[in-house]
């Protein structure tokens, strides 16, 4: 509905972030957008006695009254309506919602001082539309028998970096809008691929403390070698237009702003803070010659050039073992090539695990010899517990000026594992999640009935007697059950 006005409404993962009601009076030339979790309005022009931009406003009410035009806003009063401005000009209610974005203006770097509505990657408002210039380092190119080699990282995010952003100049626009904002934030989002492949290399199953190390430790490796690539870039070709007031001018890094997020929320942000790398020598280059780059990372999906290239997609764990890819050329059965291996050294590798895998779409999981370290390092998406995912995600959010594309995977999603999965996700800082994928109906049945085991070998040798197995048990709705969902 609306009150003297329009309504405007979005939703993340079903739950309402936002909506704004407008006059026609105040907001018939303006424009609503909502950013990253920050709503923002913005219009024709600029009222000097609202002098807000890119954070929290304590006092909506008295700082929008009778005006036109703010840069973002992000009210504090999230269990509550807030009524802005004269004679119910706006009004705007945002609900607490799990992906932590209620400060997203303090943590996005491309809002130098001049510009007008800030968002997560650049600038888009009615003068300028953000661009995104991304690319991805193939992280398991970089390995060696002792982890990631630093020196061979920062030499490829050299180069990577002084590519995007020769892409800035050289590039085509379709529209002057995008040339503008490119042009004057110069943002880009260098990211990773083959995150899956480290792990089976070092032999550290997703779903492990020590893979949320790695994590952690990569990624800050991946962001130290950008931000300084982004300085030397900066000192022989100048900073970006709009560096002046930004974060990075005023020495704020990535992982400074989880203090400026636990500040705003009264604590309320869990995550380790540790590092391995000298950030001073970092930060005075910073100070001494700027930045050439709004933004420096983003982590992309990476799904097509990942496949091109032959490692797993992005940060993403295994999502089949084996399966068949379709393009115009037809279709191609593709296999993990670790698992094969390891599975070729057990002596395992024979017709029988074959049909096995086939059987149960790659997953190793159901396959009874197969030996119990196999079956953890090679555990599917939807067999490592999403809060892996996401603790692995918050260590690496830490170091990254921007987000990254975090699948959420859960075979049976239910209400409860939905709320533990994102208010842990929230706990840890994260600004973004991406798609929540959950199994298919057909494809569930199929991964965890007992028809399959008239085809699985069991450890003991023999076949499994799918008739001797016990009957599930029967399922009702119980008030003593804590786990029962029904009554919620």
């Amino acid at each position: 509905g609306s009150i003297e006005g329009s309504f405007v409404g979005n939703t993340l993962n079903g739950a309402i972030l936002g909506f704004g009601i407008f006059d026609q009076t105040s907001a018939s030339a303006a424009e609503f957008q909502r950013i990253n979790g920050v709503i923002a309005f913005s219009g024709p022009s600029q009222n000097a006695a609202t002098p807000y931009r890119d954070g929290l406003v304590s006092d909506p009410a008295a700082a929008l009254a009778n005006a036109s035009y703010i840069r973002s806003f992000a009210t504090t009063n999230r269990d509550s309506e807030v009524t802005v401005g004269a004679n119910g000009a706006v009004s705007a209610f945002t609900a607490p919602f799990p992906t932590g974005n209620e400060l997203i203006g303090h943590r996005a770097y491309a809002q130098g001082s001049a510009s007008i509505v800030d968002n997560g990657f650049g600038n888009t408002n009615h003068e300028e539309i953000a661009v995104c210039n991304l690319g991805s380092v193939n992280l398991v190119a970089h390995m060696t028998g002792k982890g990631l080699d630093f020196v061979k990282v920062k030499k490829t995010i050299r180069t990577a970096m002084r590519m995007l952003d020769n892409v800035i100049d050289i590039n085509y626009y379709a529209v002057d809008k995008a040339a503008r904002s490119n042009a004057r934030h110069r943002p880009v989002g260098l990211g990773i691929m083959g995150f899956q492949d480290c792990l089976q290399k070092m032999r550290v199953p997703y779903a492990s403390v020590e893979a949320v190390e790695f994590a952690d430790r990569s990624m800050e490796m991946v962001a130290y070698a950008a931000y300084w690539a982004s300085t030397e870039l900066s000192e022989e070709r100048g900073r970006y237009e709009s560096f002046k007031g930004s974060l990075w001018d005023r020495g704020i890094l990535p992982q400074d702003t989880l203090d400026l997020l636990a500040q705003e929320r009264g604590g309320y942000v869990e995550v380790d803070r540790s590092s391995a790398l000298d950030w001073g020598a970092l930060r005075a280059r910073i100070r001494s010659f700027g930045m050439r780059n709004s933004n420096c990372l983003a982590i992309a999906p990476t799904a097509t050039i990942a496949n091109i290239v032959g490692v797993s997609a992005s940060i993403e764990p295994t999502y089949q073992n084996l399966y068949v890819k379709s393009n115009l050329s037809g279709e191609f059965t593709v296999v993990n090539e670790y698992l094969v291996s390891d599975l070729k050294k057990a002596g395992m590798w024979d017709e029988v695990m074959i049909a096995d895998l086939k059987y149960f779409d790659g997953n190793l999981a159901r396959v009874d010899r197969a030996p119990a370290e196999l079956r953890r390092l090679y555990a599917t998406a939807f067999e490592v517990e999403p809060k892996w995912l996401v603790e692995a995600a918050a260590r690496r959010q830490k170091w990254i000026d921007q987000s990254q594309s975090l699948n959420i995977y859960m075979p049976g999603a239910s209400g409860k594992k939905l709320d533990e999965t994102y208010r842990l996700a929230w706990l840890r800082g994260l600004k973004t999640t991406y798609y929540l994928r959950a199994m298919g109906a057909t494809h569930a049945e199929k991964s965890t009935s007992k028809a399959g085991a008239l085809n699985a070998v069991p450890t003991g040798g023999g076949m499994t007697d799918a008739a001797s197995t016990a009957p599930a048990e029967a399922q009702f709705c119980s008030i003593d059950n804590s786990e029962c969902e029904a009554c919620q």
